[in-house]
């Protein structure tokens, strides 16, 4: 429940990120990155993990997630030196945004990160919310300021607040979809297979101008490798089969490497 909960808020460039929050088993700092249990109090460097909701570690506490469990390894092992390993997965995120978040980070950071890993392959799409930012550019052009801090002000208002509890198929904090908003087409699964590739290029680009060392990943998901034919949702039957078409092409291109430390 810690996790979902909370919600995003507005983020300038990246669009939105996770909110802040404190509970007892999902904390994430106003600065934008979860907390990961046994950070040394002065590590000598630092690992960035960018990634979606599998990176953050939805449904799990802070002490399961990739970062938590990446942090035991390099704390148990002699050779490494003390390393904090930071995790900025966010719901929802995919390569574009993880490199423009990254940009953002080498900008704000004092302490440059070493390495940074990319975790991709789901989230490979336009990005969430989207439309609904459209729609409120929109409002402000043709209606003015004033008309939207009217609607949002409604929107906020305590009726508003109780039909969102009432009927939460109207009212979401995630976005809604159906079976065709995942269906693509092959020129669409060849364009976002390109704009990952690009994405690719340009992140190992700024890498290499401050020396950080990249790694990329694919993550884990049912439709890779996986023809099946059931599942609960058949939202989920059709997420799966297209979006492991475009791993199978994504996973073609790239050879997946270890990662040392």
């Amino acid at each position: 429940a810690e996790t979902w909960s909370s919600g995003y808020i507005y983020e300038p460039w990246t669009g939105f990120r996770e909110k802040p929050r404190r509970g007892q088993y999902v904390n994430v700092f106003p600065d934008g990155y979860r907390q990961t249990p046994g950070i040394p109090q002065e590590p000598k460097r630092q690992v960035v993990l960018l990634g979606g909701s599998t990176m953050f570690g939805y449904n799990a506490t802070d002490g399961q997630t990739i970062a938590a469990f990446l942090q035991q390894m390099v704390a148990a092992d002699p050779d490494i030196p003390s390393t904090e390993i930071r995790n900025y997965g966010r719901a929802h995120y995919y390569s574009e945004q993880e490199f423009i978040l990254l940009l953002q980070i080498l900008k704000k950071e004092t302490a440059r990160p070493r390495v940074v890993v990319f975790l991709d392959g789901y989230n490979e799409k336009p990005p969430v919310y989207t439309q609904e930012l459209a729609e409120i550019f929109q409002t402000i052009q043709e209606k003015g300021e004033g008309k939207l801090l009217m609607k949002l002000l409604l929107k906020r208002s305590p009726m508003m607040l109780v039909l969102r509890r009432v009927l939460p198929m109207f009212f979401r904090s995630d976005p809604v979809w159906s079976p065709k908003d995942y269906e693509l087409t092959e020129a669409q699964i060849a364009e976002r297979y390109q704009r990952y590739l690009a994405v690719q290029e340009d992140a190992r680009a700024i890498c290499r101008l401050y020396h950080i060392t990249p790694f990329f990943f694919l993550q884990p998901i049912a439709g890779f490798h996986n023809n099946f034919t059931s599942h609960l949702q058949e939202v989920d039957i059709v997420a799966n089969k297209y979006k492991g078409m475009l791993m199978e092409r994504m996973a073609a291109a790239q050879s997946l490497m270890a990662f040392p430390l």
